[in-house]
């Protein structure tokens, strides 16, 4: 499987989509491009894109999606997903998400075996402790 889609929506926080970006940036699997929706607005976007690269370091493109009004977070993730129709998968974040490197490469491999169509992986608190363990 190749072409991952990475949705990340926000709304005005550009600190924080920064961050995930960096945390996404080091993924060990590495035939992903990010796709984001910036809710905010015009100043939202512009302070978003002003911040962020349009390439990460391995090469992967960044694209920020660009739309009229807050679409809300549903909506964000399908305009993530109308921006690059051919992505063989997506990995949908929160801003605030920032996964270990690692993460990426075990949901490719787990929804690679073709047994189910989604799969999710575990997801912390900031204080460490369990707030979900994913699913398929």
């Amino acid at each position: 499987m190749s072409a991952i889609g990475v949705c990340i929506v926000s709304f005005r926080d550009p600190a924080l989509v920064a961050r995930c970006l960096a945390a996404v940036a080091e993924s060990t699997f590495t035939d992903f491009a990010v796709v984001i929706c910036e809710n905010g607005g015009a100043a939202a976007r512009r302070a978003v894109q002003e911040q962020l690269p349009a390439k990460l370091p391995g090469g992967q493109p960044v694209t920020i999606v660009p739309q009229a009004a807050n679409l809300g977070y549903a909506g964000g993730v399908n305009a993530c997903i109308a921006e690059r129709p051919d992505a063989a998968a997506w990995w949908v974040l929160n801003p605030d998400t920032v996964p270990e490197p690692g993460a990426l490469a075990a949901l490719v491999e787990r929804l690679g075996r073709g047994d189910c169509d989604a799969v999710g992986g575990i997801l912390y608190h900031p204080n460490g402790r369990v707030q979900a363990y994913g699913g398929r």
